[in-house]
């Protein structure tokens, strides 16, 4: 079976419901705000550490689809994610933030987790790539249990900004701050593009 056969199986086999949440978090009705568009990519992330998560019971055109896929996250959107929150909401939380918030250390900390995912994303996304190729199926299992990793390092990464950094970010940021985030989330969007 060609892969374009098996795509069209595998969308076949994905809910309505399912391919509507998907589209949601392509963030296309966001323009109001850059904090919308942002935490719908981070719900994708979420969906793409339960697929993390769900590779190693899949069978093998599903393994091979799924790790392209994931590997094709990890060499974009999500280097894509991190630039937003870096260049974006911190470049406009920080002058925001007052002496009593007290989040320069949650900042650093943040940063310096961006910077060992990142690299680490990198890797992964070579190993999905050899697992979606058929090479490398010996390491699987340490790939699955690195992807598994990985994915619970970003959920309670994600769940701590969306507890700590977020609300502030959502109370702090002004108008006009919003606005110039998202034209530069635009310009940034579209020189990947």
């Amino acid at each position: 079976m060609d892969s374009k056969a098996t795509i069209i199986e595998l969308r076949q086999a994905v809910s309505p419901a399912l391919l509507r949440l998907c589209a949601a978090l392509e963030g296309r009705n966001c323009d109001s705000s850059p904090l919308d568009v942002l935490a719908a990519r981070r719900m994708g992330l979420l969906l793409v550490c339960a697929a993390m998560d769900a590779l190693p019971n899949a069978g093998k055109v599903v393994i091979r689809d799924a790790a392209a896929g994931i590997a094709a996250f990890l060499r974009t959107d999500y280097h894509g994610i991190i630039i937003e929150e870096e260049e974006g909401l911190l470049a406009r939380l920080r002058p925001r933030l007052l002496i009593g918030d007290d989040l320069d250390d949650a900042i650093r900390q943040m940063q310096d987790e961006h910077r060992r995912d990142r690299q680490e994303a990198v890797v992964l996304a070579g190993k999905c790539e050899e697992l979606a190729t058929g090479l490398g199926s010996d390491e699987a299992p340490a790939t699955f249990a690195s992807l598994r990793a990985f994915a619970e390092r970003q959920r309670r990464h994600l769940a701590w900004e969306d507890a700590i950094i977020f609300p502030i970010a959502r109370d702090r940021l002004t108008s006009d701050d919003l606005s110039q985030w998202m034209q530069a989330m635009r310009k940034r969007q579209r020189s990947v593009s």
